[in-house]
């Protein structure tokens, strides 16, 4: 990962919708890198319209951290930003699961 930094977003059961909190800008396939605690690597792809809340379903199998990065699309790129940032300039998201003990 190129950035210098990452947000927790929070804690999650199995199965419940992640909402990263902006909305797509334009109607695409988003790409959504994920790392998972042990190392393994994955790839969701999803298609968005414009104006969609980027969100993301997950199904976690174990308690774990996981890191989540969003590759903006080739046509959507502003600015030579290829990945969506937080207003202050993370460019990936952490999430907790917890399976046995539901988050609260």
């Amino acid at each position: 990962m190129n950035c210098g930094c990452s947000k927790h977003i929070g804690c999650f059961n199995p199965a419940q919708i992640i909402d990263f909190g902006f909305l797509a800008p334009c109607t695409e396939e988003y790409i959504f890198e994920i790392w998972s605690a042990n190392g393994i690597y994955s790839e969701i792809v999803l298609e968005l319209n414009a104006n969609d809340p980027v969100t993301l379903l997950m199904t976690f199998n174990e308690n774990s951290t996981t890191t989540i990065k969003i590759r903006i699309p080739q046509s959507c790129v502003i600015s030579g930003a290829y990945y969506f940032t937080t207003q202050d300039g993370a460019c990936s998201w952490t999430v907790t699961a917890l399976i046995q003990n539901a988050c609260s």
